[in-house]
């Protein structure tokens, strides 16, 4: 009974009271991009979870080669996807910090877990480590806190910290598509090396 009171307690009467108030230290992107738009956060929350589907079915569709984009191929590439399980955490980690209705500054620490991954430099993609680099330089708050310092917006720092999962999340799924069609490309040099042997 006790968690049924606390659950009541969090989700209010209108369904919006995780939402608690960026003075108040939620920094969901949510959040930011209902205040930047002036829409509800329902509607906001729709249109990412669709922004977000829609960029990881062109990332499918663009890590494949042109003599595979068909069903199989896109199935394939699917699987390849879930087999990869740094790709898939990174995947995770961002789309719920995106999507969560309740940021604080220190869950932005979740998001060093796909950034490293990126940073790693062992992936194909020779800007993957630029955009891990990136995405911590802005979660860290460190060049919106010297924006803050020179010329006093402070009202900037939730949008300069929540534009870092930006990055994080362009830099996932490109590393995903350069990986695929890297792979693609060798077991296509693989075979044709064994025909022509």
């Amino acid at each position: 009974m006790v968690w049924l009171d606390w659950y009541n307690y969090l989700k209010g009467v209108d369904g919006t009271k995780l939402f608690f108030p960026i003075s108040q230290g939620n920094y969901a992107p949510i959040l930011l991009l209902s205040r930047i738009f002036n829409k509800s956060y329902f509607v906001i929350t729709v249109i990412i979870v669709c922004v977000l589907s829609f960029s990881v079915a062109i990332a499918l569709i663009m890590s494949l080669s042109k003599d595979k984009l068909n069903a199989k191929g896109i199935c394939q590439s699917i699987i390849r996807l879930l087999h990869n399980p740094h790709l898939v955490v990174s995947l995770g980690i961002t789309a719920t910090l995106i999507l969560s209705p309740l940021v604080w500054f220190h869950y932005y620490l979740l998001s060093l877990v796909p950034a490293i991954w990126l940073l790693s430099g062992r992936h194909y993609w020779r800007h993957s480590s630029k955009a891990g680099g990136l995405s911590i330089l802005l979660t860290s708050n460190v060049p919106i806190s010297l924006v803050v310092f020179l010329f006093g917006y402070v009202s900037i720092v939730p949008y300069g910290v929540a534009s870092g999962l930006f990055f994080l999340w362009l830099g996932v799924l490109a590393t995903f598509v350069y990986e695929q069609g890297d792979i693609d490309r060798a077991n296509f040099l693989y075979e044709k090396s064994h025909i022509d042997l």
